[in-house]
């Protein structure tokens, strides 16, 4: 026999129903695993969520950064990346200076009002409290106080080195403190710390460069020394061989022609050897580059210029290169020393010399203003690109050696490229400096 039953539903025991009616109804133990069971998988969801949103917004910050080498860049990144998390207005990352007396920012030129601020905190003592918890912490804006309360908020993540305090990341936000919760600030901190890495690579790196930089001037510094001490270590045997001859010459001339007036020949030639003899006491003069004896003095700038166009006159004849002297007189004297300016002169020239091709011109001009000695060169190649850019590392190494001295005269030098083709080259020399050895 077959028992086909349609109804299939269950009905609970009259004694339960009673018990249901009079709110003593026990649940059933399956019916309690079921809302746990419920429970949990909502918690799972929730775990599952914010960490898909830390990977996420970690992720598009490490992205987003990757091929970045300027600090202030990576900055303005961090400041995107923490807006996904907390309503923001500004934000500022701060460093302590030497002496722990001020907090500097990374860029001043954002977040003035909120710099000043954390500055005013530090000084009255309110974030003694916050660098001795190590914690984030959430601090009102006096001075966005309304009736129901601050209407803006500074979260505060202070930043250590091992035991030492760093500076802090500070951010203006909208949201109020019972708002912020845990996770969004070891979030915040997470990012930051990210991006303190990557900051401390971009300004390592820059400084390795900059080391870089320098030795390599203080290298070319040193081998123009060299060169110019082993010159100048040679030049007294050899000006003995030119001026002794010369000697010889002279008086050998005064015996054998007798002094006749008007004597156009023996004027002449005695002339040439006059001229020699110039030539070589300037040679003399620009070889002498005894460190210990190079002393910061009053120095004429037209007399150097002049000396050293006697020089490299020749050579800039043999390389078509046109010269043009154009020196203010009665030119009041400058704190220098003749061996600094001939190397200025001698490593504009040389940038002037690789540039040039074909024939050029150059203009020198002196002149003086109301605090300083101006010295212009004025040339028709183009030393540089119109963003005053160089690629050529033998020119960016003369441009530093030339900045280099210009910095010990407390002067400056500026480089201007015009549109129709031609560069001018501004040196300024203060006529008030201290003297320096």
């Amino acid at each position: 026999m077959k028992v086909i039953k349609e109804n299939s539903s269950d009905y609970l025991p009259f004694n339960k129903m009673l018990e249901e009616l009079s709110g003593n109804y026990a649940v059933p133990k399956i019916h309690h695993r079921a809302l746990q069971h419920s429970k949990h998988a909502k918690a799972d969801v929730s775990y599952f969520e914010k960490y898909n949103y830390i990977f996420s917004v970690i992720s598009m910050f490490e992205r987003d950064t990757a091929n970045l080498s300027d600090h202030k860049k990576i900055f303005l990144a961090l400041q995107q990346s923490l807006k996904k998390i907390l309503p923001s207005k500004e934000a500022s990352l701060l460093f302590f200076d030497q002496n722990y007396s001020a907090l500097l920012p990374i860029d001043k030129s954002l977040s003035v009002q909120l710099d000043n601020t954390i500055n005013s905190y530090y000084k009255e003592g309110i974030l003694n409290i916050v660098f001795d918890s190590r914690m984030t912490t959430i601090l009102p804006l006096l001075s966005s106080y309304e009736s129901d309360g601050p209407k803006y908020n500074v979260l505060i993540i202070p930043l250590y080195e091992e035991v030492k305090r760093r500076g802090l990341l500070a951010l203006l936000t909208t949201s109020k403190e019972e708002n912020i919760s845990e996770f969004d600030k070891k979030l915040a901190e997470s990012l930051v710390y990210l991006a303190i890495a990557k900051i401390d690579k971009c300004m390592l790196t820059k400084k390795v460069n900059s080391l870089y930089e320098d030795l390599r001037t203080y290298q070319a510094k040193l081998n123009n020394e060299y060169r110019m001490t082993a010159v100048g270590g040679m030049t007294e045997g050899i000006v003995s061989d030119i001026l002794s001859p010369l000697q010889v010459i002279m008086s050998q001339i005064d015996l054998m022609v007798p002094e006749i007036k008007d004597n156009f020949e023996v004027d002449l030639l005695k002339a040439q050897i006059e001229k020699i003899n110039q030539t070589v006491n300037r040679l003399v003069k620009f070889a002498n580059n005894n460190p210990a004896e190079i002393k910061v003095e009053p120095c004429d700038l037209n007399k150097v210029i002049n000396d050293f166009f006697q020089i490299i006159k020749s050579t800039l004849e043999n390389n078509r290169i046109e010269f043009v002297l154009d020196l203010q007189k009665d030119l009041p004297a400058i704190l220098s020393n003749p061996n600094h300016i001939n190397q200025i002169l001698a490593n504009l020239f040389g940038i002037i010399k690789l540039k040039s091709s074909g024939e050029a011109a150059i203009i020198i001009q002196t002149k003086a203003e109301s605090d300083s000695i101006v010295m212009k060169v004025i040339s028709s190649a183009i030393l540089m690109d119109k963003d005053n850019k160089e690629s050529d590392p033998a020119i960016k190494l003369n441009l530093k050696v030339i900045n280099d001295i210009m910095e010990k005269h407390e002067g400056k030098v500026t480089v201007v490229t015009s549109a129709i083709g031609s560069t001018v080259v501004t040196f300024n020399f203060p006529l008030r400096r201290k003297i320096r050895k």
